[in-house]
């Protein structure tokens, strides 16, 4: 596999869950200003066409592809 890139082969095998959070995680978000703490997420792509059915329900628009995984 290259990096950053799963073929349709391997998708049902990949693991995409989040390790656990380290220790000191909990402490700093405690620490922002008033708990609100911003975060930015960014992507190139957020899927491929390929894995509608497999990662994303059969039919899913390419512009839904986010949404389908929230």
């Amino acid at each position: 596999m290259e990096f950053g890139k799963i073929t349709p082969d391997l998708l049902e095998q990949t693991d995409f869950a989040l390790p656990p959070d380290p220790a000191g995680t909990r402490t700093i978000l405690e620490q922002s200003p008033g708990g609100k703490t911003r975060f930015y997420v960014g992507c190139a792509k957020w899927g491929r066409k390929d894995w509608v059915g497999k990662l994303y329900p059969p039919g899913t628009p390419e512009k839904d592809f986010f949404e389908a995984l929230c």
